[in-house]
C-alpha cells in the first residue's frame, strides 16, 4: 500500500491475521472446549474439579504477615515469669506463740495505759503478764507521774505474779512456796494500811482476842458511878523493827487511845479519859490486836442520850481511826437493862 501525505485509517474488519496467529488461537478454543467438557462431566460423577489437570506442585507464595504482628516482633519480649515456690516459716511451738501473744497483749495494754488518765488498771492487769513472761512489765518505779501509793501498789503485783510465775516454772507441784508469796503482798502494802476499829463495845469481862463478856445493855442510871471495861479490836494496824529487852530482833506496835463522851442533844464534851498510850514487842509480826480500858462513868452525868468516842492513833503508820459507842442515861431504874 503506497504512503502519501495524507490521513489514513484502517478497518479492523478488513485486517488479515497471519496464518500462524489463526493456529494458535484454534487450537486453544479447542483445548478450553475440551477442558469444560471434562469438568462437567467430573461434576456429574461426584469428583473434584480440583483433580482435573494433576500439575506437579508448584511452592506457594509466602503469606505476608500483618503490620502489628511485624510491629509485635520488633518488640523485646519479656522473660518469662517463673513461679516460685513461697517460702513458710517455720510454725511457732506452743511456748513460743505463748510469747508471742503475751508480748502482743503487753504492748495493748501499754498504749492503753498511756492513753488513759487513769493508768492503774491496765497497769495491773501489765503486771499479771509477769506470771508468764518475766520482764514483760515495766517497773513501777521509773513512772513518776504515778502517786507512791499506786507505784508501791503496782510493784507490790508486778513482784507477786513474777515470783509466783518463776516458782511454778521451776516446779509447778510447789503450791505451798507460791501461797507464801501471796501472804507477803500484805506487807507490800504499807502505804495501803489504815487503821479501823471493827469492834468497839462496853464489857464486864475480858479473856482475850474475841474472848468478852458484853453489858446487858448501854443504859445507865442518872446518878450512880458506873465502872466498865471499853474493849476494842484493830485492823490494819503496822508495826516496826525493834529490838526487845534482851536485845532480840522482832516487830513493836505503838497506838495510843482517846476516850471522850459527848452529850448528844448539844455535842458538848461531859467526860473523857486521859490518852491511854500502847507499846507493845514481839518477835513475830502481829495480826491480832484488841485493847481494854477500864473506866469510870462519873455520877454527875445528866439524863439523856451521850456518844463515847474511841479514837485510835496508829504511831507508826501515822493514821487514825474512830467508832462510836452509844450510851443512854435514865433517871429510872427500871428503864436501865
Amino acid at each position: 500500500m503506497p504512503l502519501t501525505g495524507g490521513a489514513t485509517s484502517v478497518d479492523p474488519g478488513d485486517a488479515e491475521m497471519p496464518p500462524d496467529i489463526e493456529a494458535i488461537m484454534a487450537a486453544n478454543a479447542a483445548a478450553l472446549l475440551e477442558m469444560d467438557s471434562l469438568s462437567i462431566e467430573r461434576r456429574r460423577s461426584g469428583e473434584s474439579v480440583d483433580s482435573v489437570d494433576e500439575q506437579p506442585a508448584t511452592e506457594a507464595p509466602a503469606e505476608v504477615a500483618p503490620r502489628e504482628t511485624v510491629a509485635a516482633a520488633l518488640v523485646d519480649e519479656p522473660e518469662p515469669v517463673v513461679a516460685h515456690e513461697i517460702e513458710r516459716a517455720p510454725e511457732l511451738t506452743r511456748a513460743e506463740q505463748i510469747t508471742k501473744a503475751t508480748r502482743e497483749l503487753a504492748a495493748l495494754l501499754q498504749e492503753q495505759a498511756d492513753r488513759s488518765d487513769s493508768p492503774v488498771s491496765s497497769m495491773a492487769a501489765l503486771s499479771a503478764l509477769e506470771m508468764i513472761e518475766r520482764g514483760v512489765a515495766p517497773d513501777p518505779a521509773s513512772m513518776p507521774w504515778l502517786s507512791e501509793r499506786e507505784r508501791e501498789l503496782l510493784s507490790a503485783f508486778r513482784d507477786l505474779f513474777s515470783e509466783a510465775g518463776a516458782r511454778l516454772a521451776s516446779d509447778p507441784n510447789d503450791l505451798l512456796s507460791v501461797r507464801g508469796v501471796i501472804e507477803g503482798l500484805p506487807g507490800r502494802l504499807e502505804s495501803w494500811k489504815r487503821l479501823s476499829i471493827p469492834v468497839a463495845t462496853l464489857c464486864v469481862r475480858v479473856d482475850g482476842f474475841g474472848q468478852y463478856e458484853e453489858f446487858g445493855s448501854n443504859t445507865i442510871v442518872a446518878g450512880r458511878a458506873h465502872r466498865m471495861i471499853v474493849y476494842t479490836e484493830l485492823a490494819e494496824f503496822r508495826s516496826e523493827a525493834a529490838r526487845g529487852p534482851n536485845g532480840e530482833s522482832g516487830r513493836r506496835v505503838r497506838l495510843k487511845q482517846d476516850l471522850s463522851l459527848y452529850h448528844d442533844a448539844d455535842g458538848l464534851l461531859a467526860w473523857r479519859e486521859a490518852d491511854q498510850k500502847i507499846d507493845e514487842f514481839s518477835r513475830n509480826e502481829r495480826r491480832d490486836f484488841f485493847l481494854v480500858q477500864l473506866i469510870e462513868l462519873p455520877r454527875t452525868l445528866t439524863v439523856g442520850k451521850y456518844r463515847l468516842k474511841v479514837t485510835l492513833v496508829d504511831e507508826v503508820a501515822g493514821s487514825t481511826a474512830e467508832a462510836v459507842i452509844p450510851i443512854d442515861v435514865v433517871a429510872d431504874a427500871g428503864l436501865a437493862g
